[in-house]
């Protein structure tokens, strides 16, 4: 933005006596004005710099504001609430304008409105925003939709479906499908319009304007923000509705017309108007009128809005081709915008004659007179050709010279005031271009080279579809000077006034003097003097004495000195305390400066504004006491913290990692983080893992090895998350180190039991062969000379004898079979697992077919049902089921032994069992029977040695299951075994 860009508009600011700020595209302030100053409750010097969003009470408008920045599109009438310094939301309109001069800002003007709740602004229409959550079901409106659809203004929450109920059944399903089909870039504008129930029933057309927010994984628009406006089409409901009007009209040969300014579509009641009967636009009647008549018409048609009447004489092409002349007599429009008038039939003439007729120049003379009474001047502007056109008083003192009717528009710069005509072209696109009716003030020059005071006001008469604009039109009429300047300060001192009680802002003015102080606003009733109330208790005039016995002790001296050091041209903010009625004490920011000075230049009175910011630094304090809290938890967290700034540099530590470390706090803080991080890894940490962190905001579990400052290296490994600002930038990363020496050093020593541990293994399942082989050479001798001895001294030997020997060769075998059954369990709990994918239906149908004789001798009935296929052992799976069926058959009672071999899924693994209906177990031995060599018979009831159920044991821990058993003396045995189901398994039905 050029300095004289910022003159112009800065100039059009302190005239403008709207609110007004200018923003530049990051939304933040650049200029205010007094109004908005006073809207707001702060001051230009608290605005400026700050984030127009921040005064912005509701997120939708931020959106829809930001949109509109982003996309260099104009918003206008959007209803919004703007936060005032004491936290009270003010409703107001916000028009966002371009400023053509600065294409890189925006002028925002702020106009303060009625309630949204309240009925009275649904009579003509309604403008609202809304945000719709697909995915949650819930849409958040404004107050002024909420009241249209609900009837009340609460909490602004509603659920989809009751907004789209609210939504013609015949629109609903075309609206949902145009939701649905959304596509694009989320800064994208859509719209479409419906019809939508009000809360008293009232359909309405609505024009929505939206945009996407979020969309899902798939691309599917999940979440919307959108304005909503009233465009209804009123239709005219003026002299046609009465049947009785109607007859007279036809009966005196006339055609009552009506026109809705604000909707741009009229009414006739006969063809003679418009060519037709019924609806009817203003470009339509427009081109119909003799080119030579049109402009002068025109401008008379369009000041209708703006307070003129219209009595003209034009000359028509109708239906055939022909002309017609016409006469038209119209009343300006009423306070819905509506003009109501009358048009008949003159009698035919020829071009010449129309334009020569003493009748018509009767009725010319007497339109100029109207609107010479009435000090009114019609004005249009062609914005494709840059002519304009003047009819009426001011045309007579102005020295303009009218080529058929028109003049250039540089021509109206020679008669424009030069320090006004950089405000005028501004507020010209503002006021004129962007909005319906628009008013202006500025100087022009007359015959006589004197300066008058006009008032401009107008609007856009005509626009092609897409919005450009091409023609504008108006009323122009004189002001006095004084008048106009007496204007301009009663609505600054209105709008200064309605901003302080809006913003719930006290004046204070202290006479110095006399030391008194006037307060005047809703501070008085709370301050704890009543007896000095006056002006039904919005006004306090108080001593020195008075006054300074209500402010704090501790904050009275700095508020003295502080006030002593004013000058003229500067102001300064004081927060002090305030003693109330109740005794309490409220914060307050008192503003202000030097308002009036004597003859030596010294100050004799103060003044400014006093707002209550008790809320804020209740919330301050909260906020410190809770950053207080999360340092707390920071320090005192027994890990090892370590937080640094997007460029790597430390910016705090905790306790617990200067103890361990062994660091000083100022050795590393605004230092570069990687000095404590071993020099092999200091590459990785700052080309990916900080990177890593910033990026994608978070890192998970990394090794990285950390250096005390006495030399030892920690092994750790990093966890961290980033820290981002309001724009979404990152502003620091957050780490946290696990110490893993003291986990690293159990490892070792873990490793290396286990390694010995093997060791013995391996030494044990050699001894365990040596000593089976060994032991077996003995008794296979003894077995072989007791077996001699018999043979050979048979007869020589008794009874006892021979009873000795035979002692002698069965505990050879039974020494034998115990040292073979010790080999084997030594076997199944050391030697190698052999893992394979194993089918155990095969497994167990082979196992059968070689106990087939077992089986057929003791007509054993064995069923088995589907079994899974599962990863392991082959050798210790067909053991674990080859000692369960052979237990089963042989501890069977009376009946023939019944088997039933199945599986069940269990989680991740898979539960097996093998029922029987043998003689059972007691509870006592569930355990015990795991335990090898351990028998619960005697030898001679039952062969074995009891190793075989431990053998099982050990095939079903070495696969990562257990075994177990459920039995009951009498009622048979069940046992369990679960096995994982692998990477790959056949789940039976």
């Amino acid at each position: 933005m050029t300095e004289m860009s910022r003159s112009v508009i800065f100039e059009a600011f302190d005239a403008f006596p709207q609110a007004c700020a200018v923003v530049d595209a990051d939304l933040r302030i650049l200029q205010t004005n007094p109004a908005l100053c006073s809207l707001a409750g702060r001051s230009a010097k608290a605005l400026t710099g700050l984030g127009f969003n921040t005064l912005l009470a509701d997120r939708l408008d931020i959106g829809l504001v930001r949109s509109s920045l982003s996309t260099g599109s104009p918003l206008s009438g959007l209803s919004c609430l703007i936060s005032r310094s004491d936290g009270a939301p003010a409703p107001v309109t916000l028009d966002v304008r371009l400023l053509p001069s600065s294409p890189d800002c925006r002028l925002l003007v702020v106009t303060p409105r009625a309630s949204p709740a309240s009925p009275t602004q649904e009579a003509h229409g309604l403008s609202g925003t809304y945000r719709l959550d697909l995915a949650h079901r819930q849409a958040r409106v404004s107050p002024a939709l909420e009241h249209f659809l609900t009837g009340r203004a609460r909490d602004g929450r509603i659920s989809v479906e009751a907004w789209l109920k609210a939504i013609h059944a015949t629109d609903r399903a075309r609206i949902k499908d145009r939701l649905r089909a959304v596509s694009g870039h989320r800064l994208d504008v859509h719209a479409f319009e419906c019809r939508m129930r009000r809360h008293d029933g009232a359909w309405r057309q609505m024009r929505h304007q939206f945009r996407v927010l979020t969309h899902g994984r798939r691309g599917q628009p999940l979440a919307f923000s959108g304005i909503v406006h009233d465009a209804t089409r009123t239709a005219a409901t003026g002299p046609e509705t009465d049947p009785r009007l109607r007859l007279a009209c036809q009966a005196a040969d006339l055609c009552a017309w009506s026109y809705d300014f604000e909707a741009d579509e009229g009414h006739s009641t006969g063809r003679l108007h418009t060519g037709q009967e019924g609806p009817f636009c203003y470009s339509d009647w427009r081109s119909r009128v003799h080119p030579d008549d049109r402009s002068r018409v025109s401008a008379a048609f369009l000041a209708l809005q703006f307070g003129a009447t219209m009595e003209e004489r034009y000359r028509i092409r109708d239906e055939t081709g022909s002309e017609q002349t016409h006469v038209c007599y119209a009343e300006p429009c009423d306070s819905a915008g509506q003009a109501y008038g009358f048009t008949r039939l003159a009698e035919s003439a020829s071009a010449e004659a129309v334009a020569s007729t003493p009748e018509i120049n009767t009725v010319d003379q007497a339109a100029a007179r109207s609107m010479r009474v009435a000090s009114i001047t019609a004005w249009t502007r062609d914005m494709t050709s840059d002519r304009m056109t003047i009819s009426g008083p001011l045309c007579e003192r102005l020295d303009l010279d009218q080529v058929d009717g028109s003049f250039s528009f540089s021509k109206w710069k020679d008669c424009v005031h030069p320090d006004d005509w950089p405000r005028l072209v501004d507020l010209c696109r503002s006021n004129f271009e962007t909005a319906p009716n628009g008013e202006i003030n500025y100087r022009i020059r007359d015959k006589n080279q004197q300066y008058i005071h006009v008032r401009a006001r107008g609007g856009v008469s005509e626009q092609t579809p897409d919005g450009q604009v091409l023609t504008l039109a108006g009323v122009l009429s004189e002001t006095d000077e004084v008048e106009h300047l007496r204007e301009q300060l009663a609505v600054t001192e209105r709008a200064r006034a309605e901003a302080a009680a809006a913003a719930n802002i006290t004046a204070w003015f202290h006479e110095i003097a006399t030391g008194r102080l006037t307060l005047e606003g809703p501070l008085c009733p709370a301050i704890e003097l009543a007896e000095a109330f006056s002006d039904g208790g919005t006004r306090l005039v108080l001593d020195a004495e008075d006054w300074r016995s209500a402010i704090h002790e501790d904050d009275l001296h700095g508020l003295l000195s502080g006030l002593g050091r004013l000058a003229p041209d500067h102001q300064e903010d004081f927060e002090v305390r305030i003693r109330t009625r109740d005794g309490d004490y409220r914060w307050i920011n008192l503003r202000g400066g030097v308002s009036q000075v004597g003859p030596d230049g010294a100050p004799t009175r103060l003044s400014g504004f006093i707002t209550d910011i008790t809320e804020r630094r209740v919330l301050e304090k909260d906020l410190a006491l809770e950053k207080a809290r999360l340092d707390s938890i920071y320090q005192q967290t027994p890990a090892l913290l370590h937080t640094m700034d997007k460029h790597g540099n430390t910016l705090m530590v905790n306790r617990h990692w200067v103890a361990r470390l062994g660091y000083r706090e100022d050795e590393v803080i605004g230092r570069p983080g990687l000095i404590v991080v071993h020099p092999d890894d200091r590459e990785r940490v700052a080309r990916t893992l900080l990177p890593q962190t910033l990026e994608k905001g978070e890192l998970v579990r990394e090794p990285v090895r950390l250096v005390t400052s006495q030399g030892e290296v920690l092994e750790t490994r990093i966890s961290a998350f980033a820290e981002y600002d309001l724009s979404g930038t990152p502003r620091a990363a957050h780490a946290v180190f696990e110490d893993l020496t003291d986990i690293q050093a159990a490892r070792k020593e873990l490793e290396a039991r286990a390694e010995e541990l093997e060791r013995t293994n391996r030494e044990l399942n050699r001894f365990a062969t040596v000593a089976s082989h060994d032991l077996q050479e003995p008794l296979r001798k003894i077995a072989a000379f007791s077996g001699l001895l018999r043979r050979r001294y048979q007869d020589r030997l008794d009874e006892d004898g021979l009873s000795s020997l035979d002692f002698l060769v069965d505990a050879a075998g039974r020494m034998r079979t115990l040292i073979d059954d010790l080999l084997g369990y030594s076997r199944a709990s050391s030697r190698p697992l052999k893992t394979s994918r194993i089918e155990l239906e095969s497994v167990v149908e082979a196992l059968l077919k070689e106990l087939g004789v077992l089986i057929e001798e003791t007509g054993a009935i064995i069923e088995i049902d589907a079994l899974p296929a599962v990863y392991g052992d082959t050798t210790l799976l067909r053991l674990l089921f080859q000692n369960l069926i052979t237990n089963a058959i042989k501890y069977r009672g009376q009946d023939a032994p019944y088997i039933r071999i199945g599986s069940v899924r269990a989680g991740d693994s898979w539960r097996i069992h093998v029922m029987d209906n043998g003689i059972g177990i007691e509870g006592k031995f569930f355990n015990k029977i795991f335990d090898p060599f351990q028998r619960l018979h005697a030898r001679g009831d039952y062969e074995g040695t009891g190793i075989g159920l431990a053998i099982c044991q050990q095939a079903a821990e070495r696969h990562g299951g257990r075994i177990w058993v459920d039995s009951a003396p009498g009622r048979g045995s069940s046992f369990y075994f679960t096995l994982p189901t692998g990477t790959a398994e056949d789940v039976p039905d």
